[in-house]
């Protein structure tokens, strides 16, 4: 038998036959499209299009209510989150939007302020670089206007200076055309009366070279002495001396430069030089335009070195043909001096530690060789240059071994030379052995 529950709604058709129809569920009543009766309305009568309603009412309880309210209340909680959700959404929207007109407000017064900033940086440097240009124009035009003055004197000087040469050419001209031999003739028939240098037709330098006259008259003196102590006298040429009328080559002639241009002498050979009263023997080497004084000795060929104990155990002394007052006189009125030296070895070192050295004029121990123009003391010429045989050795000969090499070079310092000795050690041992040359005393120009 169906319950009271199964069938709630009773229907009675035209022919008084009763039917039941079963309650329909809530989910079904939901979605019933069929125009049954409608949830919240229980009361009402729903049309049949077979019978008429009887006895239509609803027998909802309290546990479908309580479902339905139930429901009601989670949608309506759903809904309010959602609003709320959206509320604060909006809130967010709204304070992005304000805080980016913010920012936006903030970045356009930056830049601005930056935008004014290179404004008045680019005015300062336009003004800068209009100041730098107006100074640098006036720093100009000023040195251009002293270039020009200054070239303006150059040029009046360079005119005076081309004034002068073109005289001294017409002098000097006259003076060939005339043929003057000497001063005298210069004195007497060109009529020359300043003192200087003066081209002579026929010397031996021919028209290149010249010679001083000095047309003075220096009374009270008779030798050149005099005339250097009583007038300080010390540029070569010819002077007057006393009441003579004849031309004096003074100061006395202590090289064969000085020689040369006082009595003309074109070849080579041994001449005296010196004082009237003190005159000694000198070697001239004569070449076109320049004389050398040669001072010579009796060691000027190789001699071999015998064999002794100990460093610069081994001594020689050369012998100059003049006495030394005589050579250090040609040495301080030459321009220039020099003298050769060379030291031949075989497992013979010279200068570690100092086993070789020379010896100047004043009895110093001189421990540089030839060709070292520092003078530092244990180089060779080799040394220098970073040319020797064992290239960690200042000298060839420190090298030490049985080949034979060789240290050799000039020596120029006017204030040692000449050499007054040579030592070398090193040779007491067989297969040890050392071979010493020196050159003579050379000396050219005038100081």
């Amino acid at each position: 038998m169906m319950s009271q529950d199964d069938y709630k709604h009773i229907y009675v058709d035209d022919n008084n036959e009763v039917t039941f129809q079963r309650r329909t569920s809530l989910k079904e009543t939901c979605q019933n499209n069929t125009g049954h009766e409608t949830l919240g309305e229980p009361n009402k009568t729903t049309p049949n299009n077979t019978g008429q309603v009887v006895n239509a009412k609803s027998t909802w309880n309290d546990e479908d209510r309580t479902k339905i309210n139930g429901k009601f209340k989670v949608i309506f909680s759903l809904a309010i989150v959602l609003f709320i959700a959206i509320f604060a959404l909006l809130g967010v929207l709204l304070s992005w939007a304000s805080r980016s007109n913010f920012q936006n407000n903030e970045l356009k017064e930056m830049l601005i302020e930056e935008t004014r900033k290179l404004e008045s940086n680019l005015i300062n440097s336009v003004t800068d670089f209009r100041n730098a240009s107006r100074k640098a124009t006036l720093t100009s035009e000023s040195k251009l206007i002293s270039m020009i003055e200054g070239a303006k004197l150059s040029l009046n000087q360079s005119k005076h200076d081309l004034m002068n040469i073109v005289t001294n050419n017409k002098r000097e001209a006259d003076i060939l055309r005339r043929g003057s031999r000497n001063c005298s003739e210069l004195r007497d028939n060109p009529g020359i009366t300043t003192a200087g240098y003066y081209m002579i037709r026929g010397n031996y330098y021919e028209a290149t070279s010249y010679i001083y006259c000095d047309f003075k008259q220096y009374a009270g003196v008779s030798s050149c002495s005099q005339l250097t102590s009583n007038y300080n006298i010390g540029n070569y040429g010819y002077y007057l001396l006393g009441t003579s009328t004849k031309f004096k080559y003074c100061p006395d002639v202590y090289t064969c430069h000085h020689l040369m241009h006082r009595d003309g002498i074109t070849e080579s050979g041994f001449y005296e030089v010196g004082t009237p009263d003190d005159q000694y023997r000198v070697y001239c080497n004569l070449f076109p335009g320049f004389a050398v004084t040669e001072i010579l000795h009796n060691s000027t060929e190789e001699t071999q070195a015998t064999r002794c104990s100990g460093a610069a155990c081994y001594s020689h002394r050369p012998q100059y043909d003049i006495a030394m007052e005589h050579i250090v006189k040609i040495i301080k009125h030459s321009k220039q001096c020099q003298q050769y030296i060379k030291y031949r070895c075989k497992h013979s070192v010279l200068s570690i530690p100092t086993q070789g050295y020379w010896i100047s004029r004043d009895g110093e121990q001189m421990k540089y060789w030839g060709g070292a123009s520092s003078k530092r003391p244990g180089y060779c010429g080799c040394g220098e240059t970073g040319t020797c045989d064992n290239k960690l050795r200042k000298c060839n000969c420190d090298k030490n071994d049985i080949s034979i090499t060789q240290d050799e070079g000039y020596l120029t310092d006017k204030s040692k030379l000449p050499v007054t000795e040579m030592r070398f050690g090193d040779i007491d041992h067989a297969g040890e052995a050392g071979w010493h040359t020196l050159g003579k005393l050379q000396c050219t120009g005038s100081a």
